[in-house]
């Protein structure tokens, strides 16, 4: 949810509280005249327009509590949904370089309440390539950042320097089953900066993401990202670093 929905409450809860408290200095100045004017005629109309400001005032209270009640809620829970979990920082392998990592949340579309998984490292495997018959990866975007709900931050192909955060790319998997085995290789040119594998573990549909960070931060150049079910290419994704 963007920042104008998000404190929509709270801007609502000001508002109300300012216009309750003009209801209510109206209402006293009313309910005077309604005791000490000097005529009848204009006693008996400042005690209607009392009365009204009252159950304006009562209104508007009852409105300051449910907005209250709101605002709590959105500053809880401003997505509208269960707080995911943040994202780690990427592994360092030996030798100190930065290599890619699995998402610990992917958000599922089929599955009613997704569970988030533990932090896992880059495993090797040598078991036979099981892949199931339709199952894909998907690239969404590159982005330089993931927001509480999972979604891209500050997306784009083309990032500027000092870029010393990682870089994260989004991807839409489908028909996948667990313990798949699957790659994901990033490039500099054609020089290769990271070969990882893994062996699938988030079910079988939904969005996710990877992320990578050379060591020192990025420098200057094409960078690129290809992502393997096994040994067959599902995409090949490219960024600009300038």
């Amino acid at each position: 949810m963007s920042a104008p929905f998000r404190f929509f409450p709270t801007g609502a809860l000001i508002l109300l509280a300012v216009m309750a408290a003009i209801s209510a200095v109206a209402l006293v100045v009313q309910w005077r005249e309604a005791k000490h004017a000097p005529f009848f005629l204009l006693r008996y109309e400042a005690a209607k327009r009392a009365r009204r400001l009252f159950l304006l005032t009562v209104l508007l209270v009852i409105g300051m509590g449910i907005t209250g009640w709101l605002t709590i809620q959105y500053l809880t829970h401003p997505t509208g949904a269960p707080a995911a979990p943040a994202a780690s920082p990427p592994p360092t392998a030996p030798g100190g370089e930065a290599g890619t990592q699995p998402p610990p949340t992917p958000t599922h579309t089929r599955v009613p309440s997704p569970t988030p998984t533990p932090q896992v490292t880059p495993t090797p495997t040598s078991r036979p390539i099981t892949r199931a018959p339709g199952a894909s990866l998907t690239f969404i975007t590159f982005a330089q950042g993931v927001t509480g709900s999972n979604q891209p931050l500050m997306p784009g192909q083309a990032f500027s320097l000092p870029l010393e955060k990682p870089v994260y790319a989004f991807f839409r998997f489908a028909e996948m089953e667990n313990g798949t085995p699957w790659r994901a290789v990033w490039r500099k040119g054609s020089v290769v900066l990271a070969d990882d594998q893994f062996l699938w573990q988030w079910g079988r549909y939904g969005t996710a993401y990877v992320y990578f960070l050379p060591p020192g931060g990025f420098d200057a150049g094409a960078y690129s990202l290809q992502l393997y079910i096994g040994d067959d290419l599902q995409f090949e994704a490219s960024f600009e670093v300038q």
